[in-house]
């Protein structure tokens, strides 16, 4: 009986140090649908601490379209059916929203029968992006190259940012008085583009200012602009008062700011941002999107030279045109120019 004893605990051990040593995230609901276990795994790959989160609800870190269907693997689970490698989201402590896969268990007892779940949730949001990225390049490359008008294209990379990458996202151009002011924009809700490129117009960044926008430009390298709805944030960005209160109302979040780089000459500026959405960016993004701001800035730079080769080859075109069709002036015979006569001898 010792000896079984001793096995038996010996096994607890053993199942207690994997879990503890996992690279995955490992943690237990009760019947109540509260968390009653969490490895150091779930801590690294969610961010929150332990004891933060045992004897809570998961809701903190279910997205609001997520939540539905963690009640219905729950259920499903707790009537003993074994659910695997289930992709979903789950939004992290510093408001990240990260793929997962699950695996979703019954927790069974001898004498009790079912008493919770238990769930394995491994990273995946690399792994995801990457495909999504692949496929999202592709299709933005084969959009960009069917234009050659620099306006259109202008229009069509910020088309093609939202919603995938942001749900606001506008490019600011240098004008010919060296501030950003021609800029273009597409929003996720209706009015935000029209808006921030009426705020742009009246209040052009200045290309030394401290706006974010500004600094990309003079530093030509990537920047996260984290944490913008936190009190005071939006001060050192507001170019006015409205624009404070434009911000404020659209419910920005985060942004990251790109150059738009072609034949080593900067020809604008590329903001994505997340408004009224749990979501942020990190290290993780900017690879892709700085292939989406080469790609885009190509495509421009592209179309700008096609406009103006085609500018310059109509003004020959019309002044060969002019040319051809100037009335001739024939020279009178001159005798009769100096006013001499013709005699016939």
């Amino acid at each position: 009986m010792a000896a079984t004893f001793d096995s038996n605990l010996q096994l607890q051990r053993h199942l207690a140090a994997i879990v503890e040593t996992a690279h995955d995230a490992i943690y237990s609901y009760d019947g109540n649908g509260r968390i009653t276990s969490w490895n150091p795994a779930a801590e690294r790959i969610f961010g929150y601490a332990a004891d933060h989160v045992l004897g809570r609800e998961p809701t903190f870190m279910l997205p609001p379209d997520r939540r539905e269907e963690e009640r219905e693997l729950i259920a499903r689970a707790t009537a003993e059916e074994r659910l695997q490698d289930i992709e979903t989201q789950r939004i992290r402590a510093d408001g990240a929203v990260i793929d997962v896969a699950l695996t979703v268990s019954p927790l069974t007892e001898a004498a009790a029968g079912t008493v919770g779940v238990s769930l394995i949730a491994r990273d995946v949001t690399l792994r995801k992006r990457a495909a999504d990225a692949q496929a999202f390049l592709a299709q933005a490359s084969a959009a960009l190259e069917t234009s050659l008008d620099p306006a259109r294209t202008l229009q069509t990379i910020v088309e093609l940012a939202v919603p995938l990458l942001g749900e606001l996202c506008i490019l600011d151009m240098p004008r010919a008085d060296g501030r950003l002011g021609d800029s273009v924009a597409a929003a996720t809700l209706p009015g935000v583009a029209e808006r921030l490129v009426e705020i742009r117009r009246r209040w052009p960044l200045e290309a030394d200012g401290s706006h974010p926008v500004a600094r990309v430009l003079r530093s030509g390298r990537v920047l996260i602009v984290p944490d913008l709805d936190k009190r005071g944030a939006l001060d050192p960005v507001a170019q006015s008062d409205e624009h404070r209160t434009f911000m404020q109302e659209a419910g920005y979040r985060c942004a990251v700011v790109l150059p738009l780089v072609a034949r080593r000459r900067t020809l604008g500026i590329m903001s994505l941002l997340h408004v009224r959405a749990d979501l942020r960016y990190d290290q993780s993004d900017v690879a892709l999107l700085e292939d989406l701001a080469a790609r885009a800035a190509q495509a421009y730079d592209n179309a700008r030279l096609y406009a103006e080769r085609s500018r310059v080859a109509r003004t020959l075109q019309r002044a060969r045109s002019r040319h051809l069709h100037a009335p001739r002036i024939i020279a009178a015979d001159p005798g009769q120019r100096w006013g001499i006569h013709k005699r016939s001898f």
